[in-house]
């Protein structure tokens, strides 16, 4: 099945399904991102944006989600428990140098890698 030229129609379900919540998960090849068919929902989303890039794109759908009462979870929402803590995991133990620089950027509270302020990670 072709699911190219669709964002009209995920849109319309989410909202006639009563979903409050959504996760983008797996992977798009790029060639597939710009290789588009878009329907008339996705022509106007392409439209809108004045830069068209992975993140861009990606955004406009979950703020296109979000206009729907859709909001876009992180893709890491249900697999906390399964990430990497802060710290040493192998290897030798670092200076105290080191360690007071890896403290002061681990300070922060744990993203996921790649996510940006107030979007999740795709």
């Amino acid at each position: 099945m072709d699911a190219r030229g669709q964002l009209g129609k995920m849109i319309a379900f989410a909202k006639a399904s009563g979903a409050r919540h959504a996760i983008m998960a797996g992977q798009i090849h790029p060639r597939n991102l710009f290789d588009l068919r878009p329907d008339l929902k996705a022509l106007v989303l392409l439209a809108k944006l004045r830069t068209r890039n992975a993140e861009s794109i990606f955004g406009a759908i979950a703020d296109a989600l979000a206009d729907a009462g859709v909001e876009l979870l992180p893709a890491t929402t249900f697999l906390d428990d399964q990430l990497a803590r802060p710290g040493l995991i192998a290897g030798p133990r670092l200076a105290v140098a080191r360690r007071r620089m890896c403290a002061s950027d681990s300070a922060s509270p744990r993203k996921p890698a790649g996510s940006i302020s107030g979007r999740p990670s795709w």
